[in-house]
């Protein structure tokens, strides 16, 4: 792969797994089928009050600025799941306004949409792509996903409800308990379920915000895992206007938003 290549792999493919995660609780060896179906199927009403009072306090803020480390698992060219570990600062004014700096393992890029327009663009190698769209960043961000694979690991934080996408097809939701150990925030810990995905997360027991979520893929070989900690949280900061609005600086070249299709397996 040439590196102009490279680079455009890095500007253009998906940036993290899924945020869409969830926890299935593990029967004792010997246990009845029946009371294990029972326990999968459980939802407990307090884990799901949390999490909606988590969703609500990020539904109501009209902008925020938080911080982002992900843990990404990606298949190696032996097919051995490796970690690779990124930072994003996000800056979010609502209904349709998206700003994502995205360093530390991957190449640094930058993420711009406006409302009108969606651009990524890679700063030391001044590359861009752009595309119009205008649908609300709900829909923007699930249409660069399906046609170019562009995903951020935070991406049920910044939607309009961000707990409608956690809870769908729910087979299980379970409050775990008091926990100090994100940040040395106290946090409320919960565990979740649906089908091929299992998830947990920590929530600020003061402030109702996420502190870090767990995702682990059930129906992946070798179930990899993928994880994201939030933090620098600020709800509702001073955002100047041209945030969100790109400018091409002088000698960048702009190029083709293009799809990643996985290898052909022999």
């Amino acid at each position: 792969m040439t590196r102009r290549n490279t680079i455009t792999v890095a500007l253009l493919s998906a940036l993290a797994f899924s945020s869409l995660a969830v926890w299935a609780g593990t029967a004792k060896s010997g246990s009845d089928p029946a009371a294990v179906k029972d326990a999968k199927d459980r939802k407990d009403e307090r884990a799901l009050a949390a999490l909606k009072e988590m969703s609500d306090t990020l539904a109501k803020a009209q902008g925020m600025r938080f911080r982002a480390d992900s843990a990404v698992a990606i298949a190696s060219p032996t097919s051995q799941w490796v970690k690779v570990f990124g930072v994003s600062q996000v800056t979010l004014h609502r209904p349709d306004q998206l700003y994502v700096e995205t360093g530390g393992d991957m190449f640094t890029q930058t993420f711009y949409y406006d409302g009108k327009t969606v651009t990524m663009y890679a700063p030391t190698e001044k590359l861009y792509a752009s595309e119009p769209i205008q649908r609300g960043l709900d829909e923007t961000l699930a249409q660069i996903y399906q046609k170019h694979g562009t995903y951020f690991s935070f991406t049920d934080v910044v939607m309009s409800v961000p707990q409608q996408a956690m809870i769908k097809d729910l087979t299980s939701a379970q409050l775990v308990g008091e926990s100090t150990s994100v940040g040395g925030v106290t946090t409320t810990h919960l565990a979740f379920a649906k089908p091929n995905l299992e998830w947990e997360i920590w929530i600020g027991a003061d402030d109702h915000l996420p502190r870090r979520l767990d995702v682990t893929y059930t129906d992946v070989d070798g179930r990899p895992t993928g994880s994201v900690t939030f933090s620098e949280w600020k709800l509702n900061p001073t955002i100047a206007p041209d945030r969100f609005v790109f400018t091409p600086p002088e000698g960048a070249k702009r190029i083709e938003f293009s799809k990643l299709e996985a290898p052909a397996k022999n």
